[in-house]
């Protein structure tokens, strides 16, 4: 159905999508999830949720920048 994203600050931006009937997302009939992401690019935290394949909807806060291994930090 669509999607919707705002930066938040210098490094910091919100995503929201919503998808209705559509199988490719939701891959289960009942699905919640939490999860929060460290040292890896895009970081942050997000809440996935479905419902009856009827609609999945996935929010998240993320960070824009890119996570290097070799130096151990975000460029």
């Amino acid at each position: 159905m669509g999607s919707f994203h705002t930066r938040l600050s210098t490094n910091k931006s919100f995503e929201i999508q919503l998808e209705l009937w559509d199988n490719n997302f939701a891959r289960d009939f009942f699905e919640v999830k939490l999860n929060w992401t460290r040292k890896c690019d895009h970081a942050g935290p997000e809440f996935t949720l479905s419902v009856l394949k009827l609609f999945w909807l996935n929010i998240k806060i993320y960070d824009n920048r890119h996570w290097c291994n070799t130096k151990g930090r975000y460029v």
